[in-house]
């Protein structure tokens, strides 16, 4: 309770200033965006923290979120420095915007991870923002508020991740940082966006499976029960292409179906088609 109390203390220090250092219209919606961030902030983060410091911080998380097209990620990673930020910290940050996704926080600390990259603070807020069709801020709206987006506006939910990791001044490792994170997050959208169809195609193969040619009726039993228990929260579809097979040459050929992609596989080929191939190309006609 002590560690609250002196948490809510700083809190209240960094609205102070913060109105002392803005207008009174943009002093309230940066205190309730600060309020909002604090929330659940872990006291240890900032207790040891300047209240200069952490108000200047607030404010260029501020900055950050004026402007963004939810449709793709903004990734930032520098150095805070007195000169360019206005605040100052030995470590390097990493801020992350984005709509808000399952699996951003658990895919950024699996690659910083990947990197033997030491992570000294991770925190993830969730805000209701409405944006109008320039993508600009047009207003934050209060914790679990129900408003709705007034007519040409857009109102979604956005994860804004802070991290803090050890000090890092190669400016080629910060760029390839930002670059990778970048891609990670637009391979996330794929998944989660394409998550219901790949389900429904799963669901699909169900029923041709039961309809499979094979004499061995193990097969037929026990392949749509796999998938079924696949489809039953036992796994996560990341990628789904639809192959067909052409017997009409010398020897068959296997491609995908155009337009079947989903997930992953919107970018990426796999090896579905030779492993179908090979698994085939014995017999030149089907059975």
């Amino acid at each position: 309770m002590v560690i609250n109390q002196g948490k809510d203390r700083l809190v209240a220090q960094v609205v102070a200033l913060i109105h002392e250092r803005l207008p009174a219209d943009e002093a309230s919606s940066v205190t309730e965006f600060a309020n909002q961030y604090f929330t659940g902030y872990a006291c240890e983060d900032i207790m040891s923290r300047e209240v200069s410091d952490i108000s200047a911080a607030i404010m260029g998380s501020w900055a950050i979120i004026q402007r963004h097209d939810i449709a793709s990620p903004k990734v930032r990673v520098f150095n805070p420095d007195y000169k360019k930020h206005g605040w100052q910290l030995g470590r390097t940050v990493i801020a992350v915007l984005a709509r808000n996704t399952p699996f951003i926080t658990e895919s950024i600390r699996g690659e910083l991870n990947r990197r033997n990259i030491v992570i000294h603070t991770l925190h993830s807020t969730i805000f209701s923002m409405i944006r109008d069709q320039q993508h600009q801020l047009s207003e934050l709206l209060p914790a679990r508020s129900v408003m709705k987006a007034p007519e040409g506006h857009q109102q979604g939910e956005e994860v804004l991740l802070y991290v803090e990791i050890g000090h890092c001044t190669d400016q080629a490792e910060l760029a390839d940082i930002t670059a990778t994170l970048n891609s990670i997050l637009s391979e996330i959208f794929l998944v989660v966006d394409d998550y219901e169809a790949m389900t429904a195609c799963a669901k699909l193969a169900i029923a041709d499976a039961k309809n499979l040619p094979s004499k061995q009726s193990a097969i037929n039993d026990d392949v749509p029960e796999f998938i079924q228990w696949m489809i039953d929260d036992h796994f996560t579809f990341l990628g789904y292409e639809k192959l067909q097979v052409d017997y009409s040459g010398s020897e068959p050929s296997v491609s995908r179906v155009e337009g079947s992609a989903l997930g992953l596989l919107r970018q990426r080929q796999s090896l579905g088609s030779t492993d179908v191939y090979n698994s085939i190309k014995g017999p030149a006609t089907p059975e």
